[in-house]
């Protein structure tokens, strides 16, 4: 019985081995590891709401280097950009030319939501390689130029990413691979894992043998930046010193336009008459204003849901001031405050781009209505039913946000008619009773005296 399996399994072996040599010999090759023709470099600038692009060129520096993390090129391997050999800086150090991104105000149709602008630069278009008759190897370090001191309100982005190119023998087509700066780094000065990859085998989510990321970019590598800034505050009531007039500068009882003679600062007010319409010298104000109370010592609860702007940490906090005494600080999410009337909530300081939806819990026979500010423009204001909550978004813009509350006050039941009046109302009903059972008396007797 062996001897006959083992004569089987020769014979399959031979029959293996005839018809692989029967193959052509392409199918014999082994698989080639396939880079990329082309690397783009991308730069996301992350801005706020209710900001404007500022003006802003972000630079970025190539560096070919001899494939260690300081390294220059030998002499042999020096590339050229534009048909002229780069040369080194005083430093020793051989660069391409510095690759720029702009920004400005035009890049977005609209400040109100947070926006991520993206651009990008394809890189060694103008990069051409030493010829030579074998493979050979290229070393560059891309990085963001960043200043030093940095502008005030950017954040920059300090990766180093590693592009190997690989030409093939007679100056064939370079193909490219982009490594991040954890990708291999050999502290003993070796070279930067270099290894062609394709970009259906992506390496993601794994880690090189120093246990550092193995990820690799597969088209391009992406740079971030974020630009924050302080808002500003809405225009004070009282002049027109700290800024322009705000449409809504006027008294929300007659409507006439503000004047200073009539309607106060909301702050400092200094006659008898209420201003509605809040600013204040802080980024963010809520006012509450009572109309026929029913108590002047009515108090209303407000809660405040606030959602910072890319780039500021979820743990800050911001000082409050709740009728010009220190208030509990602001933070991200819910926070609580209680108002009475002409009561004002100030923050002075606030990131532009900030998020506020203001709530004001329903309290029997109050009707709210709101005057918002988003962003410095007038707009969003909203009108509640009776009793019930409203609310009020607030964008603090660069050029600061604020609301009103405006509640009036009514005792009108569920009939429509008004609680106040209920007594005379009620002598009123007496009065039709009384008068109807006189007339029923009266022809009573008369009907009476009729059948005498």
């Amino acid at each position: 019985m062996k001897s006959k399996l083992l004569k089987k399994l020769a014979a399959s072996a031979i029959a293996a081995a005839m018809a692989a040599a029967m193959l052509p010999a392409t199918a014999l090759a082994a698989p080639k590891d396939v880079g990329l023709v082309s690397v783009a470099l991308c730069k996301n600038f992350q801005i706020g709401a209710g900001i404007t692009v500022p003006d802003v060129t972000f630079s970025f520096t190539i560096r070919q280097t001899d494939g260690t993390l300081d390294g220059n090129p030998a002499e042999g391997d020096i590339v050229s950009e534009g048909g002229n050999a780069i040369t080194a800086t005083t430093a020793g150090e051989y660069y391409l030319a510095p690759v720029e991104l702009s920004y400005s105000s035009g890049d977005r149709a609209s400040n109100n939501e947070d926006t991520v602008l993206t651009k990008q630069a394809v890189l060694f278009q103008n990069v051409t390689y030493p010829a030579k008759d074998t493979q050979a190897t290229y070393y560059f370090q891309v990085k963001e130029d960043i200043p030093n001191p940095g502008e005030t309100g950017y954040t920059y982005d300090e990766t180093v990413y590693y592009v190997t190119v690989t030409v093939p023998a007679n100056n064939g087509t370079p193909l490219y691979t982009v490594a991040t700066n954890s990708r291999n780094k050999d502290t003993e000065g070796g070279k930067i894992d270099g290894t062609p990859q394709n970009t259906t085998n992506d390496q993601t989510g794994g880690t090189d043998a120093n246990g550092d990321s193995d990820d690799i970019v597969p088209n391009e590598f992406v740079f971030t930046n974020t630009y924050v800034k302080d808002a500003t505050y809405a225009v004070d009531r009282d002049t027109d010193e700290e800024g322009p007039s705000d449409p809504r500068d006027q008294d929300a009882t007659d409507g006439n336009t503000y004047d200073s003679d009539n309607d106060p600062d909301p702050i400092n007010g200094n006659n008898n008459t209420i201003n509605d319409v809040v600013g204040g010298e802080a980024a963010f104000t809520l006012k509450k204003v009572l109309k026929n109370p029913k108590d002047a010592a009515d108090t209303f609860t407000f809660n405040l849901a606030v959602t910072y702007p890319v780039g500021i940490e979820s743990t800050a906090t911001y000082e409050t001031k709740l009728n010009g005494v220190a208030g509990n600080p602001l933070k991200s999410g819910d926070n609580e405050f209680t108002l009475g009337n002409n009561g004002v909530l100030e923050v002075e300081t606030l990131p532009a781009g900030t998020k506020i939806v203001v709530t004001e819990t329903g309290v029997t026979g109050y009707q709210a209505k709101t005057v918002v500010s988003y962003n410095g423009t007038p707009g969003g204001d909203t009108t509640g039913a009776r009793g019930a909550n409203v609310n009020a978004t607030v964008l603090v813009g660069e050029n600061g946000g604020y609301v009103s509350f405006i509640n009036n006050y009514s005792s009108a039941s569920p009939t429509g008619i008004l609680m106040t009046n209920l007594p005379f109302t009620l002598l009123i009903l007496v009065a039709l009773i009384g008068f109807a059972g006189y007339i029923y008396s009266q022809r009573r007797r008369a009907a009476m005296n009729d059948m005498i």
